[in-house]
């Protein structure tokens, strides 16, 4: 697995990055994808405490602890991810609707939104989530092949 690799070689970026396409494109019930959110939940984790500043602690309604605060496109990938793989595709195809809507022009939205319509069954959604990505992801993108495969084979299906 390259995640594993570089994450050995403190490439944590790019390990990262794999770790989320193994998400991506591992079906649900993959024997590693537990240990993978671990991981990515790890660094992330790791990567808010390294923060220089400290941060002030918070006084929090119990109510609002229930949904996280997602600040990055990152949070929302980790988020989505989990709620995907606990089944909860609802809560998933919500938290990538806020994503989109917070971060309009980032194609990682687009392609969350795209993969769990999938997984809903909204054939049409779906294609327009990955047109959209298509659209607004750089032509050297890692998931922009899959996307313009998965777009093709679903043209041609009866």
């Amino acid at each position: 697995m390259l995640g594993v690799l570089y994450a050995r070689i403190n490439s944590f970026q790019l390990s990262e990055m794999h770790y989320e396409t193994f998400l991506v494109l591992a079906p649900p019930d993959h024997p590693r994808r537990a240990r993978v959110l671990e991981l990515l939940n790890i660094a992330a984790a790791g990567s808010a405490s390294s923060d220089t500043a400290p941060q002030a602690p918070s006084v929090s309604n119990p109510a609002e602890e229930e949904t996280p605060r997602l600040k990055t496109v990152q949070d929302f990938k980790s988020l989505v991810n989990q709620k995907s793989w606990e089944g909860d595709l609802k809560g998933a195809l919500k938290t990538a609707n806020t994503c989109a809507e917070q971060y309009p022009s980032n194609p990682e939205c687009q392609l969350m939104l795209g993969v769990v319509n999938a997984k809903l069954g909204r054939v049409g959604e779906s294609r327009a989530h990955y047109e959209k990505f298509l659209e607004l992801a750089p032509e050297r993108h890692i998931h922009r092949s899959r996307v313009v495969q998965i777009l093709g084979s679903k043209s041609t299906a009866p």
